[in-house]
């Protein structure tokens, strides 16, 4: 659940590598799945967890703020 949700949350600030790290958080669950750990219907309930979960992400308005600043600090890059 945790690579899903963190691909979505980060795809806010990286639109440009959605897919990429869309592939990754499903990599995640499926390379759980291969170690034994999950079945892949753990990995499914996951994807739909981590799906329903930032849609309640998206409606708070303080999460949001935090994006559009993490946002803004990623493009001005690090401080010397």
């Amino acid at each position: 659940m945790q690579g899903y949700l963190v691909a979505r949350v980060l795809s806010l600030s990286f639109p440009e590598d959605r897919e990429a790290l869309m592939a990754a958080g499903a990599s995640i669950g499926h390379e759980r799945e291969i170690a034994g750990l999950h079945f892949p219907s753990d990995a499914r309930a996951s994807s739909a967890l981590g799906q329903a979960l930032f849609a309640r992400l998206g409606g708070n308005e303080t999460f949001l703020r935090e994006v559009d600043a993490a946002r803004a600090e990623w493009r001005r890059g690090p401080r010397r």
